[in-house]
């Protein structure tokens, strides 16, 4: 009943629309942490890494307000003890190793530092290449993604609802109706992410994750950084009235 409701009394046409861009922020993303026998190492390990990173960070031109730090936290350390299990299964021997309990090893630590500038591959290229260089038990990543996405997605929807409306003047003609008013629109985003009653369209973070010893590299040893296009997409779906 519903499917002949819309056939006799309105058109419903959905359409969507979807672009890929060039990301002009990255985020460098630092994380510390290792275990040790106290408190006392961890935070001391922890302080000589950060410094070392933010100095490198300094030398290549980031500047001390743009660094950021996250949560630092300093926990127990668990080791699991397992136990050898030797049994006979349809006569045949055979030996496993499972955990029976958890003992206390020390400490471990976790902590992290973020920046986020415009892009700049050269620069990127060169901050790769000084935290590369620096030894302690941290690992960093990169993330590019876009400043204005609502600007990509305002272009993109206004492309889908005119890409619908143009569907429903052909299925109009083609029936000999008359097309009427809008009387919905509804939003239908792939991937949509929502923040209470707002509806944004889905936005991609291409990440470049370091410190793999295959990851490829050019002539002067940095990897081949060269982010891919971020892809933004939106899909409506209206529906009109119509006059015969």
């Amino acid at each position: 009943m519903r499917y002949d409701s819309i056939l006799e009394n309105g058109i419903t046409i959905g359409a969507a629309s979807e672009g890929k861009y060039v990301p002009d922020l990255f985020t460098i993303e630092v994380d510390f942490g290792t275990d040790k026998d106290s408190r006392e190492e961890c935070i001391e390990a922890y302080n000589e890494d950060y410094a070392l990173v933010k100095e490198a960070l300094v030398k290549v031109g980031v500047t001390e307000d743009a660094i950021a730090t996250g949560p630092f936290s300093v926990t127990i350390h668990y080791e699991w003890v397992y136990e050898k299990i030797e049994e006979n299964y349809s006569g045949r021997h055979r030996e496993e190793y499972r955990r029976v309990r958890k003992e206390v090893d020390g400490y471990e630590y976790e902590g992290s530092l973020l920046v986020e500038l415009p892009m700049d591959l050269k620069l990127v290229k060169t901050i790769w290449s000084a935290l590369n260089d620096i030894d302690g038990y941290f690992s960093f990543s990169f993330n590019y993604r876009l400043e204005h996405p609502e600007i990509h997605e305002r272009e993109l929807l206004e492309q889908a609802v005119a890409e619908a409306r143009k569907r429903a003047e052909v299925l109009a003609a083609a029936a000999n109706i008359k097309l009427g008013s809008v009387e919905a629109i509804n939003h239908e985003y792939r991937y949509a992410s929502s923040i209470g009653n707002r509806t944004e369209c889905y936005k991609s973070e291409t990440v470049f994750r370091l410190g793999s010893e295959d990851v490829f590299r050019s002539p002067d040893g940095t990897p081949d950084l060269n982010p891919e296009d971020i892809p933004v997409s939106c899909s409506v779906t209206l529906r009109w009235a119509v006059e015969q």
